[in-house]
């Protein structure tokens, strides 16, 4: 138990950055146990489940129809969710469980459940992450299954107060007013789930995996939520609240500075200009990237488009997305890398043979390469999209060989003949170039540079193969920093060897923000850093000091 007069400290892995105080609100857990016995006809059970879906339906669409037009992420977020509802393959299952004697809410229950083990054994963190949004949809479709003529809502914040609970769906925290949400903090989670995504894009202060152990709830506690570093207490004492108000006043101060570094060039002291581009995945991302003025779009990954789903997106509809993209950012330069599935990333509809390393396996350009329909669908879609881009760039991941870029651009002129067989338009300005992640491709710019104009330094997986090693395994510790001397050289080398020979280098890869290898980068000569959008007015004011 709280009391007034103590302070406790709860420790966990920041999401958002920001400083907040105010009273917690403790999200209590809906009742989904409801309806359990209940067992009607088949008909009377597939009813109860179509009521639930279309109530489901009717609150994501008004939801949807809430939020403010400049919101795309959140929009985006809860389109999702509807496919996930209205999934015909769940639906099929589902049925046939009725069928074969099961309760509509035992049939559905069962049927996600086959669904969340599979996308969790899947090596794909954002696969893994689809668990989340599934286990979103499924308690609200499940909660009407048990009451139907209920409201799905167990979050009243009647005052601006810091969210507190042991998970938080997207679809809840969209459904909230803004102006109440001081701050999130929860007991499980990822920084990289799509409520964690939100909250970044929403500016909200959050961190997840916090050891939150209360046993009085519904005490008046106060909180103050510290997520640059991580913590969140409760009833601070007035010393420890007086250091954190004034924490908070210079962060505020920050932020302040960093917006005057909007609408500018990224430049060192002596002029040299390093210009600074955004990571992004689809068009959730482009609101982001204007906000915080990336000068380019240094990496496009196109492969969400193709994972959680059950075939691959017809040609029509990569054609949309990538033009929503292109309009979105009309006069900015946009590097696209085509489809990189492989290794942690696994789409199911292509039935890949399970491989012993994956990461070493058929991925990137070879699994281009060996599904070649599937390849020039894509490059099709990307040429019919271009005549929307300004200034377009088409990038091939993991290439090893000079073999698949001469194959690859083979394909990409095949397609080009049948667009303009058919007199559709694309733009005849597209560059062409190669996500520099395998090691010996390094030693071979020479020949590159006869077949392409720049080069994308991937540097995670460039240093998870040079190294040896996963960058992500804590117990390796100094062997996986990205500061290890052998790898810093193999980084000056490519830069350097790349301008021998006309190539233009870039860096997309997590260092490229990297507070003391961004400098060395600088120094080694790269021509531009790209990054998640949220770290370029943060680059830009540390790239302006340095000579």
């Amino acid at each position: 138990m709280i009391s007034a007069a103590s302070t406790k400290v709860f420790k966990g892995t920041t999401v958002s950055k920001g400083i907040a105080r105010g009273p917690i609100y403790f999200k209590k857990e809906l009742n989904l146990t409801n309806g359990w016995a209940v067992r009607g006809s088949v008909t009377d059970e597939q009813n109860r489940y179509n009521k639930a879906v279309d109530l489901s339906r009717t609150d994501l669409n008004q939801l949807i129809a809430s939020m403010d037009v400049s919101h795309s992420e959140g929009r985006d977020v809860i389109e999702a969710h509807i496919q996930l509802l209205e999934d015909p393959e769940v639906q099929d299952q589902v049925f046939a469980k009725i069928e074969n004697g099961f309760s509509a809410i035992e049939a559905y229950s069962t049927v996600v459940e086959d669904f969340r083990n599979l996308f969790a054994q899947l090596d794909d963190e954002y696969m893994k992450q689809r668990v989340h949004d599934l286990d979103d949809v499924s308690k609200r479709v499940l909660f009407y299954i048990a009451n139907p003529n209920e409201t799905y809502e167990n979050i009243s914040l009647t005052q601006p107060s810091i969210l507190v609970s042991d998970d938080l769906s997207p679809s809840q925290l969209l459904g909230l007013d803004k102006s109440k949400v001081l701050g999130v903090v929860l007991k499980h989670g990822s920084t990289q789930s799509h409520t964690s995504i939100l909250c970044r894009s929403l500016e909200i202060p959050c961190i997840v995996r916090a050891a939150i152990d209360i046993d009085d709830r519904e005490s008046k506690i106060i909180g103050f939520l510290d997520s640059i570093a991580g913590d969140l207490y409760l009833n601070p004492d007035p010393q420890i609240e007086a250091k954190l108000e004034s924490k908070r006043k210079s962060y505020i101060n920050e932020l302040s500075l960093l917006q005057s570094f909007k609408n500018m060039a990224t430049k060192t002291k002596s002029g040299r200009l390093v210009p600074l581009g955004a990571n992004i995945s689809g068009p959730q991302d482009v609101e982001s990237v204007l906000k915080n003025d990336a000068e380019l779009v240094g990496l496009y990954r196109t492969e969400f488009l193709f994972l959680d789903r059950t075939k691959a997106p017809t040609e029509d509809e990569q054609f949309e997305v990538y033009k929503k993209v292109f309009e979105g950012l009309p006069n900015k330069r946009i590097i696209l890398r085509t489809l990189d599935i492989g290794g942690d990333k696994v789409i199911s509809y292509l039935d890949l043979e399970k491989e012993e390393n994956p990461f070493l396996g058929v991925r990137g350009i070879r699994l281009c390469l060996k599904y070649k329909e599937l390849f020039k669908d894509q490059l099709r879609a990307i040429l019919r999209a271009s005549v929307y881009a300004s200034d377009l760039g088409i990038m091939f991941p993991m290439v090893s060989t000079l073999e698949e870029i001469t194959d690859s651009k083979k394909l990409l002129d095949e397609v080009k003949k049948e667009l303009r067989l058919k007199n559709i338009p694309y733009n005849e300005k597209i560059e062409i170039g190669v996500m520099m992640e395998v090691p010996s491709l390094g030693f071979m710019l020479k020949e590159v540079a006869q077949e392409v104009t720049f080069i994308s330094i991937g540097t995670n997986d460039l240093f998870q193969y040079s190294n040896a090693c996963d960058r992500m395994n804590a117990d390796l510790g100094s062997i996986s920093s990205p500061n290890h001397i052998g790898f810093l050289r193999f980084l000056k080398f490519i830069i350097e060897e790349s301008h021998k020979y006309g190539l233009h280098v870039g860096v997309c890869g997590s260092i490229a923000h990297h507070p003391q290898i961004m400098p060395f980068l600088i120094e080694c000569g790269v021509d531009d850093l790209s990054m998640t959008a949220q770290h370029v007015l943060e680059a830009r004011k540390a790239i302006a000091s340095l000579n």
